[in-house]
């Protein structure tokens, strides 16, 4: 058998004592072979082709000083003969067959070590058929440690680029019918027990650019895994392999998601056991050829992705945005808007970026944010910016809006995984929340919350938090955003064209529109359950929009009316109970069935805005329907909940004062009328006698009662609560300033004896 040419060392049989010759990407396939786990064939050219190139075009300490002219000599000298020799060797023993050899950087030291992930800052090269076209690689790969991007990395991180020395990866090219990166722990929530798969059709550029909007799927991998969630971007473009070589980017005609259950449960399977073996968090690049087989091009350890626990949030109520979007990497600021290609003023700037490659990275040292059409959470750019602690808002075909406002003020709101730009600058508060911080109450705290921070996650998972409280609308308006009756009539003559359209791209991957109802809904509740403990309580108020959020929704128009007082008006239990509306209610308790059956723990079911005792008792005929045995509840908002306070704590298991509703009908003012406000609101007199006549109609029930943190404590230890099990509702911004104000309301309560309010002041 012939000797291999010594700067050749083949990928699977690495060991750690090549590692200082071969680089971390090297090493790391050869680990993933060792497991077990297909990689591509080829071979490590070692770092001294490097060092002889380097030496040939006289580079050393003195010519770093001019980064652009140590580019043009690496790239313009001719390679050695003994590099030369290897390259030939190893693209004999090669079978790239039609998809041609791939020539991937992997520099030691640095690359894929735990503290820096170097991501992106390399060149990797595709599909490449002729000898001159790996040799141009090659170098391209060496003169890639000069670049722009590169040095600044390496300066920012205080790393000594005179250590560095590259070695290249030389294999056949992976013919991708997708590609996908996987975070071992999501980045979104930081949850060890969910791991992240971002995924595409064609080759892996687009998902670790800003090219497309990608499929997103949560893994649930404790002891088995199980899909949690599945979010399906546009994908309107993909790369394939170049008929001439290379890659194209060319139009994606696939409205599917990239990846099938089967594949993505064998990925997370791959996944769970490269995170043991690697003993850590994880981020893997593969691709999946056209036959289904998964191949493995790449593993680094995971980098963190939060600062610590802390309570952030933006004083932004009721302002409307410029732009809505997905938080890349969290965080709030407030700036003027700039482009990124504005160099000269990217400091202490929001930027806005159409796209986004790590080439750009550098522009945007100094930024307080970033806003961009698209960007996947596991991309090489996101993970530099979480570096760089970047606040980023990815809100797709809304960033011409972004663009148009140029050099105005603006307030960046990523303090949760949905987020807002929002014009002008408002408030933004930060502070550090340790689980010791929050003190002990006597009553339960529930949060309402429909998308946690990764901070905020972490904290839930290890506080005395009892419960969650999500909305219906809100995964409505994030997650399905199609008007529900138009997605059950999408192919029917009542929803135009345009919609339809709208409504197919978007269904694309499920059954029909119910189907995909329920598993938006059932994800949602799925992912927040897995954030919680299982001793925590998830409630899902049944979904409450408005006719005009209605209205608003893809296919909306053709499916809701005009109404004066909207406020006021068709919605809550008699919108859902509404013979044409009553099977979107049936769908939302199936979906509630479902996530139930997936992730166990507790649920609760709360109904928004009660007119009358039949509709809980029908409401629980088909929850009965749906085989929920489960706490149902009711919203407290209407005089009739108020008068017949009695009748419906025998229907309901809990009840929750909605004190924002109950305003606007006990004083017959609807809230978002700007001459009536002001009578709306819920500490006015009249609503506090409201709520005080309804908790004395329920002493001797012992009933559990939620309410508004600030009316909470105003009745700690007021004779007015008598045997009910009182718990408060409050938002996550907050919860450390709600919970030490019910501590000390408690142990003001419980320090005297006081007496028992007047309708009229015990709830000011």
């Amino acid at each position: 058998m012939t000797q291999l040419h010594p700067w050749l060392v083949p990928l699977a049989r690495s060991t750690s004592g090549d590692l200082p010759r071969i680089g971390g990407k090297n090493y790391g396939l050869g680990l993933l072979a060792r497991l077990g786990l297909r990689t591509p064939d080829g071979f490590a050219l070692t770092t001294d082709a490097f060092e002889a190139h380097l030496k040939s075009c006289e580079i050393d300490g003195d010519a770093l000083a001019s980064p652009d002219d140590c580019r043009a000599r690496i790239l313009e000298a001719p390679l050695g003969t003994a590099t030369r020799d290897a390259l030939a060797e190893a693209r004999a023993l090669i079978d790239g067959g039609a998809t041609g050899i791939a020539v991937r950087s992997s520099l030691y030291p640095f690359e894929d070590d735990p503290r820096h992930a170097c991501a992106g800052l390399f060149v990797s090269r595709l599909n490449l058929r002729a000898e001159d076209e790996v040799e141009a690689a090659l170098k391209a790969c060496f003169a890639s440690l000069f670049t722009e991007s590169t040095l600044a990395y390496f300066e920012r991180n205080q790393l000594d680029i005179g250590r560095a020395r590259m070695s290249v990866s030389l294999q056949a090219t992976v013919n991708a019918a997708a590609s996908a990166t996987v975070f071992t722990q999501d980045p979104l929530t930081m949850n060890p027990r969910l791991l992240y798969v971002d995924a595409a059709h064609g080759f892996g550029g687009v998902t670790n650019s800003a090219l497309v909007e990608t499929d997103g799927f949560f893994i649930e991998k404790d002891d088995t895994v199980r899909i949690v969630a599945r979010r399906k971007g546009t994908k309107r473009r993909r790369l394939r392999l170049g008929k001439a070589g290379g890659l194209d980017l060319v139009p994606n005609t696939s409205m599917g998601f990239a990846l099938d259950d089967d594949t993505l449960l064998r990925i997370a399977e791959d996944a769970r056991k490269i995170e043991v073996f690697r003993r850590g968090p994880q981020d893997i690049e593969l691709a999946v050829t056209p036959d289904g087989d998964i191949v493995y091009l790449q593993v680094r350890a995971q980098r963190p992705c939060f600062r610590g626990v802390v309570e952030l949030s933006v004083d932004a109520a009721g302002a409307p945005p410029i732009a809505r979007g997905t938080a890349v990497v969290f965080g709030a600021a407030s700036a003027p808007i700039r482009e990124h290609h504005d160099t000269s003023r990217n400091a202490d700037a929001i930027l806005v970026a159409e796209k986004l490659e790590v080439r750009d990275v550098p522009k945007l040292y100094g930024a307080k944010g970033l806003v961009v059409r698209y960007l996947p959470p596991t991309s090489h750019p996101a993970i530099h910016l979480r570096e760089m602690g970047v606040p980023t808002l990815a809100v797709g075909d809304s960033l011409p809006d972004v663009i148009d406002r140029q050099g105005e003020l603006a307030t960046l709101d990523a303090s949760s995984e949905r987020g807002a730009l929002y014009a002008g600058e408002f408030a933004v508060r930060e502070d550090r929340l340790p689980v010791e911080a929050l003190p002990r109450t006597a009553a339960g705290i529930h949060v309402l919350t429909p998308y946690p921070s990764p901070e905020w996650s972490a904290f839930l998972r290890d506080s005395s938090v009892e419960g969650i409280h999500i909305r219906g609308e809100s995964i409505n308006n994030d997650d399905v955003r199609t008007h529900p009756l138009a997605l059950l009539a999408y192919d029917d003559d009542r929803v135009d064209g345009g919609d339809r359209y709208l409504i197919e791209r978007r269904i694309a991957g499920y059954e029909d529109g119910a189907s995909f109802y329920v598993a938006k809904f059932a994800e949602r509740l799925t992912l927040m359950r897995a954030t919680m403990r299982p001793d925590q309580c998830l409630t899902l108020r049944l979904t409450d929009l408005q006719t005009p959020d209605y209205r608003a929704l893809i296919g909306g128009a053709r499916f809701e009316g005009d109404e004066q007082n909207p406020a006021l008006g068709f919605r809550g239990a008699a919108r859902l109970l509404h013979p044409r509306f009553v099977r979107v209610l049936e769908l939302e308790l199936e979906a509630l069935r479902v996530a139930r059956e997936r992730s166990g723990g507790r649920y609760q079911l709360l109904v928004p805005i009660v007119r009358a005792p039949e509709e809980l008792e029908r409401i629980r005929e088909l929850m009965a329907r749906h085989d929920l045995d489960i706490p149902l509840g009711m919203m407290v908002e209407t005089p009739a909940a108020i008068f017949l306070a009695r009748r419906f704590a025998a229907l309901a298991d809990f009840l929750v004062v909605g004190a924002g509703d109950l305003a606007q009908l006990v004083n017959s003012a609807d809230r978002t009328h700007e001459d009536l406000r002001a009578f709306a609101d819920p500490s006015g007199e009249a609503t506090r006698a409201a709520i005080a006549l309804f908790l004395r109609a329920l002493h001797g029930s012992n009933k559990e009662v939620y309410l508004p943190d600030a009316l909470y404590k105003s009745l700690a230890g007021s004779d007015l609560v008598g045997d009910l099990q009182l718990k408060v509702i409050t938002w996550p911004d907050r919860l450390l300033r709600t919970a030490r104000g019910m501590a000390t309301a408690e142990s003001r309560g419980r320090g005297s004896a006081r007496p028992e309010p007047r309708a009229t002041d015990e709830l000011s």
